[in-house]
């Protein structure tokens, strides 16, 4: 049997945006089930509209979970991280986990470019010295 790597690092972002979203793994999982019920797999790879409106499901669906309560990691980058408004963690990992510019984040989450770019760019600030690092300024891309 054939491992399909590409399909499991797709997976494996969607999941990671789905647990920095809602914070808490159990949440995550109950929503990427609900998601990937909504949106069959062999659709989603290697379709970028289809996996933006796969983002885009996870944003909106997770708007129902409520306030996240993040353990106290406050001297790491996770810690700074989890403390950011959803939005900005959203922000930070559509671009990061799945290389989209603003336009594309801004699409996935229903904003103007600008607005994407500016709320990425307040998480930034926000992390500061932690994100200073070139390897974290790169966004990952899946090929």
């Amino acid at each position: 049997m054939k491992v399909d790597y590409r399909a499991l690092n797709v997976f494996k972002s969607v999941m990671t945006h789905a647990y920095v979203i809602t914070g808490e793994k159990r949440s995550a999982t109950s929503l990427l089930r609900q998601v990937l019920s909504r949106h069959p797999r062999d659709k989603v790879l290697g379709n970028p509209e289809a996996l933006e409106r796969m983002l885009r499901d996870i944003g909106s669906s997770a708007e129902s979970v409520g306030v996240v309560h993040f353990p106290d990691r406050s001297d790491d980058l996770g810690g700074h991280y989890s403390a950011l408004p959803r939005q900005m963690r959203e922000c930070v990992s559509l671009r990061h986990n799945f290389g989209l510019d603003f336009d594309g984040i801004g699409r996935v989450m229903k904003m103007t470019e600008t607005q994407a770019k500016t709320s990425y760019e307040a998480a930034m600030l926000a992390l500061g010295d932690f994100v200073a690092r070139p390897e974290f300024r790169t966004p990952h891309v899946h090929s």
